[in-house]
């Protein structure tokens, strides 16, 4: 449960990471989207009956509305200050939080697990719920799918020259804005889908800011920031110590991510695999 919950908070600290790295923009609002990738999962599996469709509605419908808030609200102030970037991610992560109260009303959501997927496995011996195995399948598909588009295709060689030298690029004639809005997108589909994926196992209170957005910060931190690497090992890192926290510490392991985020900014501020920036 450790690993599966670890790579649950890696899609939201991976989300989290291509739109700092890409984008140099810290996106205060990703819980509130974490929050609407459950919602709109819930709605969906409710009126269909079916949760992969609710899976699909999450990622889509939040990718385009992060690429509307890309175009409509971000494009007009990226040669700002980071602080107003910040102020404005932080105000529609508020204005979605009061959407989802006026929508859904103050309630509980959460849903049970898809029948295809409600069933127990031996594993050493012992009786494992599958969804758990299904969490951990997915998150690391997707992960090698990420690392092979970064990696490996000319959309990724674009992304990577952008993080390294956006004037360049725009001057070969690539639509930078275009890529910029699109690298959005993908961060906010992932964190959408990390909380639709969620909801059969916590669910989301909607009257309730997400803690999600504290725990991937902490693993983007702990990972190095705009490291998708890194947020993997963080995410991992942070799940398993959760997971044994939960055992031994039940009332203290919700701020196992904080202490390690502390220990990590004392010991290699950079971040596990994030590069050291000299100071000037």
């Amino acid at each position: 449960m450790g690993l599966s919950s670890g790579l649950l908070y890696f899609l939201t600290a991976a989300g989290m990471a291509i739109i700092v790295s890409g984008l140099n923009v810290i996106n205060f609002g990703q819980g509130a989207f974490c929050m609407f990738g459950t919602l709109l999962c819930y709605s969906v599996y409710r009126m269909t009956g079916s949760f992969f469709l609710g899976l699909l509605a999450a990622i889509v419908v939040s990718g385009l509305f992060g690429g509307y808030v890309t175009e409509a609200m971000l494009r007009p102030i990226y040669k700002r200050p980071a602080l107003f970037q910040l102020l404005l991610t932080m105000g529609v992560g508020y204005i979605l939080q009061d959407f989802f109260l006026l929508a859904w009303g103050n309630t509980m959501v959460t849903a049970s697990i898809p029948k295809a997927l409600d069933f127990r496995i031996n594993l050493i011996g012992m009786p494992f719920p599958f969804y758990y195995i299904f969490l951990i399948i997915i998150s690391l598909c997707i992960c090698a799918v990420m690392l092979y588009v970064f990696k490996k295709t000319k959309v990724g060689m674009i992304f990577r020259a952008i993080i390294t030298n956006r004037e360049m690029v725009d001057c070969m004639g690539i639509n930078v804005k275009v890529m910029n809005s699109l690298m959005f997108m993908v961060g906010i589909s992932l964190t959408a889908l990390a909380g639709a994926l969620n909801l059969p196992v916590t669910g989301t209170q909607t009257a309730a800011e997400s803690p999600v957005l504290f725990t991937a910060m902490a693993v983007l931190i702990i990972g190095g920031i705009g490291e998708i690497r890194g947020a993997f090992i963080g995410a991992l890192i942070v799940g398993m110590c959760m997971s044994f926290g939960a055992m031994f510490f039940s009332q203290y392991y919700s701020l196992i991510p904080s202490l390690m985020m502390v220990l990590i900014l004392l010991i290699k501020p950079e971040g596990i695999c994030g590069k050291k920036i000299e100071a000037k």
